[in-house]
């Protein structure tokens, strides 16, 4: 339970970022808000210390609960670099130049038709198809 009493201003715009209101004084928490919060910049940190910070008598085991495999979900996937899906005209020929010596470490078999290059390796991968008979297309 959080605080007793109505909630003043600042305190309601915190909580309406991880829960939605389900009466008077009964919340919910919704992960779909806590991922929009974090999704556009928020430190989900701030979430749980919020919660912390006003829980009467702590947070309830089964809501740290809930919080972790939330927290966990969101180190799940990570930027590591930008990249350019590129399509070949068939799978095969993906598969080639996914495999020829001279491209093979700068690419990588995306299934199907596609490959996928590091923003990096980019210009190095455009020599080497060429190498191949092959250019790709201008950016649009």
């Amino acid at each position: 339970m959080l605080a007793n009493g109505p909630l003043n201003p600042a305190d309601r715009a915190a909580l309406e970022l991880l829960a939605e209101p389900k009466g008077d004084m009964v919340w919910g928490l919704d992960p779909g808000r806590m991922l929009t919060h974090v999704e556009s910049g928020g430190a989900f940190r701030e979430l749980r210390e919020f919660l912390e910070t006003n829980a009467v008598e702590g947070i309830p085991e089964t809501v740290g609960g809930f919080l972790d495999g939330l927290e966990s979900k969101l180190g799940a996937c990570r930027v590591r670099r930008e990249a350019v899906l590129l399509e070949w005209a068939d799978e095969a020929l993906a598969q080639l130049i996914a495999t020829s010596a001279g491209t093979n470490k700068l690419c990588f078999h995306a299934g199907g038709d596609r490959l996928v290059v590091p923003a990096g390796n980019l210009a190095a991968f455009s020599r080497a198809v060429k190498k191949l008979g092959y250019v790709l297309p201008r950016p649009r």
